[in-house]
């Protein structure tokens, strides 16, 4: 073996704690890296373990990749005439050259570029496509531009799978190369790859054909300066449609290029007006954010407006409104976009339309210039221009979100070829996909990914990445949802539970001796029904001076969950347990989730205790924080444990603690309710399912206890606990929850309802609030006045911003208040099975307590990092559950035809929204009368009242929120539409409003919920013309929400 110095290097950088120190950098070449391919005998001569020590070390030492794989790859291809390749580990070829030659061509190693990785990796992830070689070069370029796709490619070439292999080229003698002057790093990591690549075409001879897979013209020019039997550079389009067409999946997942024309029937000529505006450079985009002519941020579309959307200042608190699909500038629900503010003179309030894309209007061109003329905004007259909302235009995406979607293709066929995708997401647009497989995914539930989005095309491109089931399938509606929302839910991989303890796990007695022994002290549980993941225990006992000794233990998941570990990396990416209505998605594995960290009864458990000295009115007189082991002497459900706490036949000791314990909790949450925390509502269901189908037989709202209220009072207090004292040991980098303070426009809708009904709310603070909340109460004759207190609450809810998880050192101190719950600093700290935020903040804990060193890498910014993660995963972890909840809502009123109490949740000006309490389900009502009669709505903004006239019938009745209607309620099977992509739909009917006041010229009336139902419904609603210059408060709409246009005084 040759060991060359290429390279040495010296400099000095300041690292993050501010310190100055000195870096050494040298880079050594050596000749004895294996090619990985099993048909070199020049490689196979090498000492195979020595080799792989080597080439792991010198990957790790250079350039921290982590383990470089260094199995030997190869692949045969498929020929033409229907061959079939080896199917996964390393492939041998030597055995099969001589009687396959006849009908399997030459075997090909394809060396990939980084574009080839991070545009194409469904059709690499494909099992037809093998023998890959990626260079170092291309490693660390995905690495720096896209973290999914580099742990993609990662798994890829994993140990043992034969489907790929990492070379090291840089550090390779006769593949690294120097970067000459003046030559950019991408000139520079092309050239690299071309002279790996021709390494190979030399080292293998003509063993096997070296095959580079580039979709840069640039690049495949350049290698392909020489004739070459046994060498070629092509795309990957090229590649598969010659060397792998009778895989049509495979055609399927090439991802369509950028400039592609959608909307040009012959898909040649540009001659159309351009749909959309050229985005500004990425240069001319970044001095512009600099000099702040332009803002940074997260563009949100709206579910039920496809002509609207909002953009997210995170930095600033500034919510911008985008309105009409120009504006909106080929954005995505996701995409982090630089945005033009527009001049005032153009400022919006937010439109009160729903707004549903119809099947018949995606497959019609005229209907595009429709939309692009829509100016989609509520005028606002000069005296009132203070109340607008500051509008803004996109002109460049910073950030396209990498996403997946879930969809199913319309029956029908564009001329250009293109299938028209509709996404499960109402708030994504169709997506255009060219398929070779038409009648296989047919009716099947797609995953579907976005290639690009050309400004001629009304729609954005993109490939078909797999089929999940036939569509209704529950097992495949379910994956689709889990996929629509980001959910990992693959099971975890040998990398991930290797180390792992089994069932027989004992604690260590060195550990035991570092903790405190608590299990002579009564610990218990209370959790739902069937509860196996078991995060938090209870003890209680009085002490001699009479105070109470109180301790909340928590699962000490971080004794199993080391920092920077796989597993510790696979629970940060998962960020939450995910909770389905017929299964749950853990964050960590069910050794640990289930078993090993579940703090069950009667066994022996690691756990981190927060225990407090309290006073008889519930005042904290110390608090310590220790690392303990406890041995729960109960677990109880919250029923058994209510039962135990009313029966006062029951004197033993655990009895008394519950009830100690049930008197402290009242204590806390009175007080907490005096400083101002609100009491919100939320309906939450719960279905009971058959044994064997698993068919949802029942459906009801849950009912909490006041044993639910007891175990979330000493959550709260332990969780506050936490806060203060990790924030006062590390003020930079303690990982805490803020819920905003909503901005008072949030509550003008509301405002507006309630002053209607003379009840007045005051939202200047969270005590204000609670307050009028109390107080918010309607006479008892009013039909409305049963459930009107709760409905405010889950009103009230809706204002609200969503409370986050920050770094302290980002925010000042002020920021840190929660205002739902009336406290100034915050934080989780009590379910760490599920939540990866308390896994940080438990490291913060035992850090600050002495019990550890705090972990590299806690700092600041990579905190924060961290928890902008976890925000997003929860997020997507509470739309999934909904997701579920709707599914299983669906297939419970299959058969079913019921007529219920509803309530009016939201008036806009052309339909109301209504909740059903019995069940908890909400639904859009866009229709009234019957299907034959036309209507047109009156909308008065400032009392948010809907008036709605039949033309035939001459019926007129309004509606406001909190309305007390009846309503009937069952399923409509159909096919997926955009307006409905779940195909069936619950299909609500107003069959009469019992509020005073309600309708005039008829009492009864009979509204539908379906908002689209394809070309077959004559209820669809449409896009909606909002009036360009109207200054007055009361708009007129038609049955679609086109505006009703004025009759013209006749002249005398």
């Amino acid at each position: 073996e040759t060991f060359l110095m290429l390279r040495s290097k010296s400099f000095t950088k300041k690292t993050r704690r501010g310190n100055i120190v000195r870096v050494n950098r040298e880079h050594y070449l050596r000749d004895d890296i294996v090619c990985g391919v099993s048909l070199c005998t020049v490689c196979r001569d090498v000492d195979p373990l020595r080799s792989t020590i080597l080439l792991r070390q010198e990957a790790v030492h250079s350039y921290g990749m982590g383990d470089v794989d260094d199995g030997m790859v190869l692949q045969k291809d498929i020929a033409e005439d229907g061959g079939v390749a080896e199917e996964g580990g390393v492939f041998d070829a030597e055995e099969n050259i001589e009687e396959e030659s006849e009908r399997m061509e030459t075997p090909r190693v394809l060396v990939i570029d980084a574009n080839i990785a991070l545009h194409q990796m469904d059709v690499l992830e494909h099992s037809a496509v093998k023998g890959l070689v990626v260079p170092q070069t291309v490693m660390g370029e995905v690495k720096s531009n896209h973290q999914i796709m580099y742990q993609r490619l990662r798994e890829l070439t994993q140990d043992g799978n034969g489907k790929g292999f990492v070379f090291c080229n840089e550090n390779h003698r006769n593949t690294a190369i120097v970067r000459a002057k003046e030559e950019s790093a991408n000139d520079y990591n092309d050239r690299a790859i071309r002279e790996t690549a021709f390494w190979y075409r030399k080292h293998l001879s003509e063993k096997v054909k070296v095959v580079l897979l580039t979709d840069d013209k640039d690049n495949a020019k350049k290698a392909n300066v020489r004739e070459d039997a046994y060498f070629t550079a092509c795309t990957m389009r090229e590649y598969v449609e010659k060397h792998l067409s009778n895989h049509p999946d495979l055609v399927d997942r090439l991802r369509l290029a950028e400039g592609f024309v959608g909307h040009v029937s012959d898909g040649a000529e540009r001659k159309a007006k351009a749909l959309y505006s050229a985005y500004l450079s990425e240069k001319v985009a970044k001095e512009r954010l600099a000099e702040k002519k332009l803002v940074k941020g997260v563009f949100y579309a709206k579910s039920d407006n496809y002509l609207q959307g909002n953009v997210l200042v995170h930095n600033q608190g500034l919510s911008i409104l985008i309105h009409g699909l120009w504006n909106m500038n080929r954005a995505i629900d996701g995409d982090v976009v630089a945005v033009e503010i527009l001049p005032k003179s153009e400022w919006r309030k937010s439109s009160d339309v729903i707004r549903i894309k119809q099947s018949r209007d995606i497959c019609n061109a005229d209907a595009d210039e429709n939309d692009f003329a829509e100016d989609n905004g509520m005028p606002v007259s000069d005296e009132n221009v203070g109340d607008a909302t500051p509008c803004g235009r996109i002109v460049s995406i910073q950030n396209r979100r990498y996403k997946l979607f879930s969809g199913t293709l319309l029956d029908t066929c564009r001329s250009d070829g293109f299938h028209i995708c509709i996404t499960k997401d109402r708030r994504v647009p169709p997506i255009l996909i060219r398929t070779a497989q038409p009648e296989e995914v047919k009716n099947k539930l797609l995953v579907v990914s976005v290639d690009c989005w050309d400004r001629y095309s009304r729609w954005p491109a993109g490939h078909c990445v797999r089929t999940i089931g036939a569509v209704g399938d529950r097992t495949a509606e379910t994956e689709a949802i889990l996929i629509q929302h980001q959910i990992r839910y693959q099971p975890f991989t040998k990398e991930v539970t290797a180390g792992l303890p089994d069932e027989t796990f004992t604690i260590p007695e060195e550990e035991r001796n570092r903790r405190v022994d608590m299990r002579g002290i009564r610990v218990c549980s209370i959790d739902p029904p069937g509860c196996t993941d078991i995060d938090d225990a209870l003890h209680c006992y009085t002490l001699p001076n009479g105070n109470f000794n109180v301790g909340v233990h928590i699962a000490d998941v971080t004794y199993f969950v080391k920092p920077e570990t796989p597993l510790d990396k696979e629970a940060n990416a998962r960020g939450v347990t995910t909770y389905l209505t017929d299964r749950r998605i853990d964050m960590l594995p069910p050794i640990l989730g289930t078993n090993l960290c579940s703090l069950r009864s009667k066994v022996e458990r690691l756990a981190f205790s927060c225990v407090w000295e309290l006073n008889k009115d519930a005042e904290i007189v110390n608090t310590t924080f220790h690392k303990s082991v406890i041995k729960s002497v109960e677990s109880f459900t919250y029923q058994e444990a209510q039962d135990r706490i009313d029966d006062q036949t029951q004197q033993d000791p655990l009895s008394l603690d519950l009830r100690n314990l049930m008197m402290i909790a009242k204590k806390l949450k009175h007080q907490r309710i005096k400083n101002g925390a609100l009491t919100l509502a939320s309906p939450e269901v719960r279905f009971k399912t058959a044994e064997e189908s698993a068919d949802p037989i029942d459906m009801e709202l849950y009912q909490t206890k006041d044993t639910n209220s007891l175990v979330e009072e000493f959550m709260l207090l332990a969780n506050v606990s936490v806060a203060k004292k990790i924030y006062k040991h590390y003020p930079h980098c303690a990982c805490l929850r803020r819920h905003p303070n909503p901005p008072v426009t949030s509550f003008s809708n509301l405002l507006a309802a309630t002053s209607s009904l003379r009840i007045s709310i005051d939202p200047s603070s969270s005590l204000a609030l609670a307050n009028s909340l109390d107080q918010a109460k309607l006479s008892d004759d009013d039909p409305r006045s049963g459930y009107f207190n709760t409905l405010l609450r889950i009103l009230t809810t809706r204002c609200m911003m969503q409370a986050v998880y920050f770094s302290s050192g980002t925010l000042p101190k002020d920021q840190f208040r929660h205002y739902g719950l009336a406290l100034d600093i915050y934080t989780h700290f009590t379910s760490p099975i599920r939540r990866y935020a308390d896994v940080l903040v438990h490291r913060l804990l035992a850090a600050a307590i002495g019990y550890s060193a705090l972990p590299r890498g806690f700092v600041r910014d990579r905190i924060q990092r961290k928890t902008n993660i976890i925000n997003q995963r929860h997020r997507m972890a509470q739309y999934a559950s909904r997701g579920s909840v709707g599914l299983f809502t669906r297939a419970f009123f299959k058969g079913r035809d019921e007529i219920l109490d509803a309530y009016v949740t939201r008036v806009c000006e052309n339909g109301i929204s209504v909740i059903v309490p019995q069940y908890g389900v909400e639904e859009e009502v866009c229709s009234f009368g019957s299907a034959k009669e036309g209507q047109a709505f009156e909308f008065d903004h400032d009392k948010r009242i809907l008036t709605v006239s039949t033309r035939e019938s001459e019926k007129m009745f309004t509606f406001q929120t909190f309305d007390r209607v009846r309503v009937r309620v069952n399923l409509t099977e159909g096919k997926p539409s955009p307006g409905c992509p779940d195909g069936d739909r619950l299909d609500i009917r107003i069959v009469e409003n019992l509020s005073p006041a309600s309708c005039e010229g008829g009492s009864s009336t009979e509204g539908s919920s379906k908002v689209g139902k394809g070309k077959d419904s004559a209820n669809a609603v449409g896009p909606a013309s909002a009036s360009n210059g109207e200054s007055g408060t009361k708009r007129k709409r038609d049955l679609c929400g086109a505006q009703v246009p004025k009759k013209k005084k006749k002249k005398n």
